[in-house]
């Protein structure tokens, strides 16, 4: 076997051990193994085969490893979630708004919430509404 095989190989090994270790420092010390292969492979030198190693890990660490981190990890926005992702969505009136008699229901994505209306006006059942806020299973909403 030819010692640029046997970087290659190993390049390889790294690669599935970044399945495992997902913090892309195995996945460059891989791509230093391929750089040292390819020296090996025109006839490089030891020493040249470990500067190629070096440059590959340090330039895959430091050049796209944060680039992974960003497109990855989704450092782009906040996910809103429980009662923030319900404000500003749209539904329709399944049963008549009428903060007088305490009534009210609003289809949301499929689901059936109680609901009264913000500025005590009467929704009619298929009306759009916006939901405004949220007070524990109550949604506050306003026509549109």
């Amino acid at each position: 076997m030819e010692p640029y095989q046997l970087l290659i190989a190993l390049g390889f090994v790294f690669l599935v051990l970044e399945i495992f270790i997902p913090a892309f420092m195995v996945a460059s010390i891989a791509v230093g193994f391929f750089m040292a292969a390819l020296g090996s492979y025109l006839g490089g030198s030891v020493e040249w085969q470990i500067f190629l190693f070096s440059l590959g890990v340090l330039l895959t660490f430091f050049g796209i490893r944060p680039m992974m981190g960003k497109v990855g990890y989704g450092k782009g926005g906040e996910v809103k979630t429980n009662q923030d992702a319900l404000l500003g969505r749209r539904g329709k009136v399944t049963e008549r708004i009428d903060n007088s008699n305490n009534l009210g229901r609003v289809s949301l994505d499929g689901d059936v919430w109680r609901a009264q209306s913000s500025n005590n006006v009467l929704i009619e059942v298929g009306d759009s509404v916006e939901v405004v806020s949220v007070e524990s299973i109550v949604l506050s909403v306003k026509k549109i």
